[in-house]
């Protein structure tokens, strides 16, 4: 299987189940991988629809729509 990246790029791509933990809440998904050590694992859209998370990108800050009470921050990557 491949796909083609934002860049326009050609990538082949393998599937794997994985047991997913965020927060406190877990289960198992069927992530696509990119072949090689091009660059870490980007979560699509595929699973941001399946775990139904909504994110507050300027807040840093996200929550799964079936627990809208239990807010995570998410830590930035870049220093400020």
């Amino acid at each position: 299987m491949s796909c083609h990246l934002a860049n326009g790029m050609c990538c082949d791509v393998k599937e794997t189940q994985l047991h997913f933990l965020l927060g406190s809440f877990s289960w198992n998904f069927q992530f696509k991988i990119p072949e090689g050590d091009l660059f870490p694992i980007i979560l699509g859209l595929d699973f941001l629809s399946h775990s139904k998370v909504v994110m507050d990108l300027e807040g840093r800050e996200y929550y799964f729509h079936f627990a809208p009470h239990q807010p995570m921050k998410s830590e930035s990557l870049i220093e400020t």
